[in-house]
């Protein structure tokens, strides 16, 4: 059974058992931070439906709260043409880059057509 659980680098904590632990565990400031990235990523899916004017499908690829970057979203939108979707990807760049949620958390967005 051993050999069915990845082997976790040394000096991590152990993975939490509960949602209780997993407060106990990261803290206060670590907590704050991962709901910042979370409130963004809702903040940009909302934009993105907007601007794009069409349903969008949005992932966060991934999150640290350490550093310059604390994620990877991928937005997924309708797809037209290209000249028109440069015109709404720069539209949907700056308005994230004027709003003062998104402005403060630091993500990159990979803009690119929704599949269907």
């Amino acid at each position: 059974m051993s050999g069915l659980v990845p082997h976790r680098p040394s000096g991590l904590p152990p993975e939490p058992e509960s949602p209780r632990l997993l407060h106990e565990v990261l803290g206060d400031e670590e907590r704050r931070l991962r709901w910042a990235v979370r409130a963004a990523y809702w903040k940009a899916h909302a934009l993105a439906r907007e601007v794009f004017s069409g349903e969008v499908e949005t992932r966060l690829l991934g999150m640290r709260t350490r550093g310059e970057l604390h994620g990877i979203l991928q937005v997924d939108v309708p797809f037209r043409d290209l000249e028109t979707h440069r015109e709404a990807e720069a539209r949907f760049l700056a308005a994230a880059g004027s709003d003062p949620l998104l402005a403060s958390v630091p993500l990159l967005y990979a803009v690119g057509p929704r599949v269907d």
